[in-house]
């Protein structure tokens, strides 16, 4: 009985899928995309009940992707970098998130820290605080959120040569984590580096983004979520390449992210970093998920989880934007 739901589940979602393909290319009938947009996110989430195989068999697949560092720290590598944290209240997190920042064994960096809209007393006496910090900056940009705009204009501000995009909800879980990250660009080949991220209970956040092109509801996965971090060091262990990582710890050269066109400030909440990926891959560079630097991701705990209509909008303008990759498979995954 179960089988036969799934397949018929199935068999509506590629319906669905058509008819929103449709709707989508010829720009019309909003109504209808919205209530097929509604609908297609709740069957994909039914219809992918218990398909994801984490097998031994299915799990080791994965290991021709790894990628093989070709490099070991030199002594003399040591670019400048600038990590960008744009936050909004909610100290208590953001506080673990700079610790990490400051405890890490690559001390050539600066942090800027992006205000947006804060209100609470706490937030600006510990702004104060960090004032004092020589290597840090506070900078206040109060203005309606928008995830790429506010990155971008942070970017604007940066001295560093490379640039580490951190969400304000992370916190690290070895000292070394930003050197592991740093190391990869010594190979001109590595265009975004993205690291491997824990729930607190220690099973998969993130270990890299994939797109499926049955799905375009969706578009993106985030590979091994909820997979027990035991079971995934058990087959998965290793730096592998793939098509997508998480905003909240990427790296990038500023020099390629400028060439690229920053963040595109039309995908306001969502999209934006599968968007700046897939610009890196257009430029022939690879996108590199790496498990030796870790991070608890208590995952958007300062803002809420709602589907609006802007997100709405970020997704046709994604899906319009990037529809000939979109229609092609992930070859990561």
């Amino acid at each position: 009985m179960k089988n036969k739901l799934i397949t018929l589940l199935n068999y509506l979602k590629r319906l669905l899928q058509k008819t929103f393909v449709i709707f989508q290319v010829q720009g019309i009938f909003y109504t209808v995309q919205r209530i097929a947009m509604f609908l297609f996110h709740k069957l994909f989430k039914l219809s992918n009940m218990n398909e994801i195989n984490y097998s031994g068999d299915y799990l080791s697949r994965y290991k021709i992707f790894q990628y093989e560092d070709k490099f070991k720290l030199k002594e003399d590598f040591n670019p400048f970098v600038t990590i960008i944290i744009p936050t909004k209240d909610n100290i208590a997190l953001l506080e673990k998130a700079v610790a990490s920042a400051q405890n890490n064994t690559h001390n050539n960096y600066e942090l800027i820290i992006i205000n947006n809209n804060s209100s609470q007393k706490d937030s600006f006496t510990y702004f104060e605080k960090l004032k004092q910090e020589k290597n840090i900056k506070i900078l206040d940009h109060n203005v309606k959120f928008n995830f790429a705009e506010i990155n971008n204009f942070a970017v604007e501000h940066s001295k560093g040569e490379l640039l580490l995009f951190l969400n304000n909800d992370v916190e690290s879980l070895n000292s070394d984590w930003l050197e592991k990250i740093v190391e990869k660009f010594q190979d001109p080949e590595v265009g975004i580096v993205g690291t491997e991220l824990l729930y607190p209970d220690h099973t998969i956040q993130h270990a890299g983004v994939a797109y499926f092109n049955e799905n375009l509801s969706n578009v993106t996965q985030h590979l091994f979520s909820k997979m027990n971090e035991v079971e995934f060091n058990k087959y998965l262990n290793f730096n592998r390449k793939v098509s997508g990582v998480t905003g909240a710890c990427l790296m990038i050269r500023k020099s390629d992210f400028i060439s690229i066109g920053n963040f595109d400030e039309n995908l306001s909440i969502v999209y934006q970093v599968l968007d700046l990926c897939f610009k890196i891959l257009e430029k022939n560079k690879l996108i590199i998920f790496i498990t030796d630097s870790k991070l608890i991701h208590y995952e958007s705990a300062t803002r809420k989880k709602d589907f609006s209509d802007e997100e709405f909008q970020n997704w046709l303008y994604f899906v319009k934007k990037w529809r000939r990759k979109l229609i092609t498979s992930d070859p990561y995954a």
